[in-house]
């Protein structure tokens, strides 16, 4: 992706010690992303205690401020109990509240009474095959001509690995496709634009099955970062 951004410190230093699964590569990108978002809004399907929310809006206040809708309906699935809680603290602690409208609910019940236009879609739901698609198909149709979607987790999970091929990679209807850890993300092709190469449709492929395993390998930090930007590098 051409100018890929890093977050500055401070951000990665207000996710630190968030729970939650996102790579320090891949909050550079949904920052990224976030930042250039300038005729919709930005919505989050999944957002657990915040972390990716914190790039999401960080990035936003740093472009235009437009809003990130972060969905979930926050209930601990052993206990029932609620973890909207902790998700308010971390938002706040950000000081990202006026940029975060958070909906408690499932992307279904969400989907239901939306109707603003998306120009980012962040998809980190639920990861089995009906849930994946479910969001796939009540929240693209939704995203503007030119904007982005990224899904969370297409490596090691089959679900979403398998409708990122699909609906991403392996799709017309989107551009510039990548891979930056385990985030598969295209941009949503306008009228009469050009379609992605197949070339690299079938390069992002192959890095993307070579990821398959690498995550399966425990690796050191240092070496798993490197091999990190390697595959970047090999999508330029």
């Amino acid at each position: 992706m051409d100018g890929f951004t890093v977050a500055p410190q401070r951000v990665h230093a207000l996710a630190e010690g968030v729970a939650g699964w996102l790579s320090g590569a891949e909050g550079d990108l949904l920052f990224t992303l976030a930042q250039r978002c300038r005729e919709g809004c930005i919505v989050e399907i999944g957002s657990f205690a915040g972390r990716s929310t914190t790039f999401l809006a960080a990035g936003s206040e740093a472009g235009a401020r437009v809003v990130v809708y972060a969905i979930d309906p926050h209930i601990e699935p052993e206990t029932g109990q609620s973890r909207f809680p902790a998700f308010q603290r971390q938002i706040e602690a950000a000081g990202l509240s006026r940029i975060v409208r958070p909906i408690v609910g499932t992307s279904v019940q969400a989907a239901g009474s939306f109707n603003e236009p998306v120009e980012l879609l962040f998809i980190d739901g639920a990861h089995d095959e009906e849930s994946v698609r479910q969001d796939w198909e009540l929240w693209e149709p939704r995203v503007l001509p030119g904007g982005y979607v990224a899904m969370h987790d297409t490596l090691r999970w089959p679900a979403p690995s398998h409708v990122a091929e699909e609906r991403i990679i392996g799709s017309s209807a989107f551009f510039q496709a990548g891979l930056v850890d385990s985030i598969t993300f295209g941009r949503k092709c306008r009228s009469g634009e050009e379609q992605g190469r197949r070339h690299r449709r079938y390069r992002l492929r192959l890095l993307k099955s070579i990821g398959n395993l690498v995550v399966r390998i425990p690796l050191p930090a240092l070496a798993r970062a490197a091999g990190s930007r390697l595959v970047r590098a090999l999508q330029s």
